[in-house]
């Protein structure tokens, strides 16, 4: 079933540091928006749409594999914006952080 704005699970903003440790070499990276079935990942490094990434929490140790479905350029610091979205779901791959965003953003908006 689809939320708003056409999503599967609600984003919210979060920045989490990562690293994207597939394809090698291995680069760091931080998100930007967040949700259960991927981000909006600010990268130093370009990927074409499809690439698969191996992605790793760098606060909980966690990895994920995801593709890129989204390239939105580059940001004000030169960040490569990209679009992943998870091989499968994965609620608890951001931690406290990310359930705790969807209930402040709930009840701000009540």
């Amino acid at each position: 079933m689809l939320g708003i704005e056409g999503r599967r699970s609600p984003r919210v903003v979060l920045h989490i540091g990562i690293l994207i440790e597939e394809p090698a070499p291995v680069c760091p990276g931080r998100t930007a928006v967040v949700n259960r079935h991927g981000a909006l990942v600010l990268s130093p490094r370009s990927y074409e749409l499809g690439t698969s990434l191996g992605l790793r929490n760098l606060e909980s140790g966690e990895r994920v594999t995801c593709r890129v479905v989204w390239s939105g350029g580059q940001d004000e610091t030169s960040s490569h914006k990209l679009g992943v979205d998870f091989s499968e779901e994965r609620p608890d791959f951001w931690g406290r952080d990310y359930e705790s965003a969807i209930l402040a953003e709930d009840e701000g908006a009540g």
